[in-house]
């Protein structure tokens, strides 16, 4: 399934359109977020772009996309998500999270490095 989403970066205020089915998030040794990238696949050649220019990726519809993490220690994922958010520079690298409509939490995972080592950790939290 082809989604709609969109892409805002740090260095543009409005957002820009990207076609993609999937998502895959490529780290280098050690985790580090300036080393790494963001692929868009499946709609065409793959779009790829460096992780400190994406802050939001979110889509349309109301639909999940799978999230793909690829890193020297392995591949982790896919992770179903509504969105990606950023929170770079901190110690964390993004959320991926969907909102659960039966009761209103955010439902996610925090991809963050740790003493050189990609770090998931699930997550639930009440937006409000």
């Amino acid at each position: 399934m082809i989604h709609h989403g969109h892409l805002s970066t740090h260095q543009h205020t409005s957002s820009r359109t990207v076609d993609f089915e999937a998502l895959r998030l490529e780290l280098g040794e050690g985790g580090r977020w300036s080393e790494g990238r963001w692929v868009f696949l499946g709609a065409g050649e793959p779009l790829t772009l460096s992780c400190d220019i994406v802050s939001e990726i979110t889509v349309d519809d109301e639909v999940l996309f799978p999230v793909t993490i690829v890193e020297p220690g392995g591949t982790h994922g896919p992770f179903m998500v509504q969105a990606m958010t950023t929170v770079e520079p901190s110690g964390a690298h993004c959320f991926l999270y969907a909102d659960r409509e039966s009761d209103g939490f955010w439902v996610g995972t925090t991809v963050a490095t740790s003493y050189g080592r990609v770090v998931l950790c699930g997550y639930e939290c009440d937006p409000l």
